[in-house]
């Protein structure tokens, strides 16, 4: 998604963008409710998170002034997802 997000950025398309944005945020939500016992599910929920992160980092970057604050928003939340399953993942 965050790759969809990017190109839709590049393409100027700002709304949609937007939209996939904001899906990216509910997701990473999803996966934390959704992985919380299972240490195979969350160290793949980890690395998803991570990769995640990375690229809406990028997008971040590339992004105008803008579309900056919302990408912000959106990884702000993204960091907090993946810090709560890491205290998760050394719990157990």
């Amino acid at each position: 998604m965050t790759e969809l997000a990017s190109r839709q950025l590049a393409m100027g398309d700002t709304d949609k963008a937007a939209n996939t944005i904001k899906k990216i945020s509910e997701y990473a939500e999803r996966i934390h409710m959704g992985v919380a016992d299972d240490s195979k599910k969350l160290k793949k929920a980890e690395i998803l998170l991570r990769e995640t992160d990375h690229r809406l980092n990028d997008i971040m970057h590339a992004s105008s002034g803008d579309d900056r604050g919302m990408v912000q928003a959106t990884l702000k939340r993204l960091q907090t997802v993946h810090t709560e399953l890491l205290a998760v993942i050394f719990r157990h």
